[in-house]
């Protein structure tokens, strides 16, 4: 390979990791900041009609809504930030499922993913 080529390839490669951190970086800090959850069981079934309900900080409890046909609901992060204490996902037949808000890592990442165990009737 010659030095012309070398060089040629090596400076694509930065502006193709150039524009890739550019749309990450707008993705992750962009100024309508959401955070994704995807409730399920049983791994590879998703959960429509999750009802998720966010405990706030002054005690009061607000309805986000409910999870759509692929268990999936989004959620405004400054939301979770600023009121949050838990975010609660509950189901009919399930036992409910949580997140503290406040954990150390919570907002590290932009989607996270909960799994509900069935209730068992004897």
């Amino acid at each position: 390979m010659t030095r012309a080529k070398y060089y040629r390839y090596a400076t694509v490669g930065v502006l193709v990791l150039g524009i890739i951190a550019l749309f990450v970086n707008h993705s992750l800090h962009g100024e309508t900041k959401r955070m994704g959850f995807i409730v399920g069981f049983d791994e590879p079934a998703m959960m429509e009609g999750v009802q998720v309900l966010l405990f706030q900080k002054n005690g009061q409890v607000l309805e986000l809504g409910k999870t759509d046909g692929g268990g999936f609901l989004d959620v405004e992060v400054d939301l979770l930030r600023d009121k949050g204490r838990v975010i609660l996902f509950c189901q009919e037949g399930f036992f409910c499922g949580g997140f503290l808000v406040g954990e150390h890592d919570f907002f590290e990442y932009r989607e996270r993913y909960i799994e509900l165990a069935p209730l068992v009737w004897q």
